[in-house]
């Protein structure tokens, strides 16, 4: 079986199209923030959707959902142990279901509260990766949760991988393209590099603005590196390697001056700010993932002759 590579899901675009279209005709600004309410109409986007996605499942994967979703947030379910699985949605409706008051709970009146939004996106996640539904009818909710993700302006991005559906945070779209989405198609080839650089990336979502966020790109990097040059060195030691690798592919000798410079700063920050310091800038950690990326961009697409957009 072919290995499943990381895939950005993309929205259904027929809204977002007119919703710019209609901004363009009467140059205004197309604010996908709502004013601030865009959390509250994500959840309710979110809620149609699910609504739409249970409405097409067998009775079973619906409980399997409800219970999954239910053991995660701690909660008891009202209803006796067979009474979900005999549901008939067609005549019941998904608003009495029991999903739906977990859903409309007042744990998510307020995604401002510390937590609740990634509660909220871990609620989607087991949503779209538990039970056998057809790939193509769990595409169609995700799609549907990309576009609710867009449309209200939450910073968070979803991707299908080998691993299931997952969300990972988003803040400058230029940068997250290139920075985030390819690198983490890329890094499918460098799995123990990839676990690092997606634990940074799910910490961040989540709101961890610790020595936990740098600490994983860096042993990311370094654990790509390891595997480019087929080494067991330090990220610190490959200068020289790291050197004769970027000359091998090309790369002009005032560019690996600049990138053994910054390398340097790089691992210089680490071990004076991370490795034996807990009180880092929270500033300074954004700039990180993306230096992380940056750094990573470089060595896996000069190690390849073409990368596909």
């Amino acid at each position: 079986m072919a290995k499943k590579t990381t895939k950005r899901i993309e929205s259904n675009n027929e809204i977002i199209r007119l919703v710019e279209g209609f901004a363009n005709r009467f140059s205004i600004p197309c604010d996908w923030s709502e004013n601030g309410n865009g959390t509250m109409k994500f959840r309710n986007r979110c809620i149609n959707a699910i609504a739409e996605f249970f409405g097409i499942i067998d009775y079973a994967e619906r409980d399997n959902i409800t219970r999954n979703v239910a053991n995660f947030l701690g909660l008891k379910l009202s209803f006796p142990a067979d009474d979900l699985v005999s549901i008939d949605l067609t005549g019941y409706g998904f608003d009495n279901s029991e999903m739906h008051k977990i859903l409309k709970s007042d744990s998510f009146s307020d995604f401002k509260k510390e937590g609740a939004l990634f509660d909220w996106l871990l609620i989607l996640e087991i949503v779209l990766n538990t039970g056998n539904t057809s790939i193509e009818e769990k595409k169609k909710l995700a799609a549907n949760i990309a576009e609710a993700l867009k449309l209200s302006g939450v910073a968070a991005i979803l991707f299908e991988t080998s691993e299931g559906f997952r969300f990972y945070p988003t803040n400058a779209e230029l940068l997250d393209n290139k920075l985030v989405v390819d690198v983490l198609k890329w890094l499918d080839n460098y799995p123990k590099a990839k676990e690092q650089f997606d634990s940074a990336l799910r910490l961040f979502l989540v709101g961890d603005r610790t020595r936990r966020i740098p600490d994983d790109c860096r042993l990311s990097l370094e654990l790509l590196v390891k595997s480019l040059l087929g080494n067991r060195k330090s990220l610190e030691k490959q200068t020289s390697d790291l050197g004769k690798y970027l000359a091998d592919k090309g790369i002009s000798n005032e560019f690996r001056n600049v990138f053994h410079q910054l390398l340097d700063c790089y691992t210089k920050y680490n071990n004076n700010n991370v490795k034996h310091d807990d009180t880092i800038n929270k500033n300074e950690i954004e700039f990180v993932i993306y230096m992380t990326g940056a750094f990573m961009r470089l060595l896996i697409t000069a190690s390849i002759e073409q990368i596909s957009e």
